[in-house]
């Protein structure tokens, strides 16, 4: 008698808990304002794995949100910081989406879920200047060339750590795309390693120096021993001549390595 009366208490448990559950969560949804702020650059996709306690109160989850943002946009950089630069990169309307399969004994109070998230690359309209993007065409080639340089003359051993530290130009914003270009194509190579970029940061903004503006030789070695660089590049770019110049400083030396330009 007792035990027919704990029947639907114990077998609607078991049928939930041993059945299929999709799950969905949207984050970051952009606002009707915030649309017409930001550009959409692109779309990034990544698997992530989230087990939750029975699933419970997964659509209010901060944790599932948190790692798919994170996810994403180490996703969104890699695919985009060269073009629109490292800092500029943002993910808005995320999607995640995944189906619980029926648990495993040993793992009672546990689904491990695939969860599928999608979300949208984007810059800020302020950081996209249609004039800068049209300076950039053809900006690839000269970059990717310069490289090729820096690698044939044989001035920088291979594992040396670089860091790439101003660009001179007439705006901010292009010399950053330039300076993350080409620490991509320099990344690329399998080479060199280059120097955190974040503690580079920390330091421009101690040091109040940008950029888009011209470094010493003096204060571009002493950086350089800050971040455990062997070696520091700056470089400038000429608006009349359509010229990129990059130079190489040997840390340990202060001396100048090479100067590599594009056209020549």
């Amino acid at each position: 008698m007792v035990f027919k009366k704990l029947m639907p208490a114990i077998c609607v448990p078991i049928v939930f808990l041993c059945s299929c559950l999709s799950v969905s969560l949207d984050d970051r949804l952009m606002s009707s304002l915030e649309v017409a702020d930001y550009r959409i650059v692109g779309e990034v996709t990544a698997q992530i794995g989230s087990p939750h306690i029975l699933l419970i109160r997964f659509r209010s989850n901060e944790n599932a949100k948190k790692k798919a943002y994170e996810v994403l946009l180490e996703e969104a950089k890699r695919n985009y910081s060269g073009k629109y630069g490292h800092d500029k990169i943002d993910v808005k309307n995320i999607r995640l989406k995944g189906t619980a399969k029926p648990m495993t004994f040993w793992k009672f109070f546990y689904y491990n879920i695939p969860v599928q998230a999608k979300g949208d690359a984007v810059v800020k309209e302020e950081n996209f200047d249609d004039n800068l993007a049209f300076s950039l065409r053809g900006m690839d080639g000269t970059i990717y060339r310069i490289v090729q340089q820096l690698i044939l003359s044989g001035k920088t051993h291979e594992g040396s750590t670089l860091a790439i530290l101003s660009v001179s130009s007439a705006s901010q914003a292009f010399s950053e795309s330039i300076i993350s270009e080409l620490e991509y194509n320099l990344v690329n190579t399998g080479l060199f390693k280059i120097a955190d970029r974040r503690q580079l940061d920390e330091i421009r903004k101690e040091r109040d120096f940008h950029t888009s503006g011209e470094v010493s030789d003096d204060s571009a070695v002493s950086i350089g021993k800050v971040l455990g660089a062997t070696v520091v590049i700056t470089g400038e770019f000429n608006d009349i001549s359509k010229r990129l110049t990059i130079r190489l400083l040997d840390v340990e030396t202060g001396q100048i390595l090479a100067m590599f330009r594009d056209p020549p």
